[in-house]
């Protein structure tokens, strides 16, 4: 997702996507698209193997913990965008994760 993406989804929750699939052994074809009510296209694919014909819709609605986030970040302004987009707040609390989670 681009920063765009993010941001239309951060301000505008609600997603909606369709989606489908046609597989004949090892040829197979999909596509599949989402948006929010304001626009940003989420794009997903797939590849499959074996005998499948089938599509789907799909919802959802994202929401953030404001409290939590505050509490997490101890920032009482901080918000989704100063953590996703901006990348303005960190935990140090999480750096022996980040560390673990880099480390071969």
């Amino acid at each position: 997702m681009t920063d765009e993406a993010v941001n239309k989804v951060i301000s505008s929750p609600s997603q909606f996507g369709i989606g489908a699939q046609a597989t004949l052994g090892e040829i197979s074809g999909s596509g599949s698209s989402a948006t929010t009510l304001r626009g940003a296209s989420v794009i997903a694919f797939t590849k499959g193997t074996g005998v499948f014909l089938g599509g789907a819709l799909s919802g959802a609605y994202v929401s953030s913990q404001n409290r939590l986030n505050q509490v997490y970040y101890k920032d009482d302004s901080v918000t989704p965008t100063t953590i996703l987009i901006d990348h303005a707040v960190s935990n140090p609390a999480a750096d022996g994760l980040r560390r673990s989670l880099t480390m071969p």
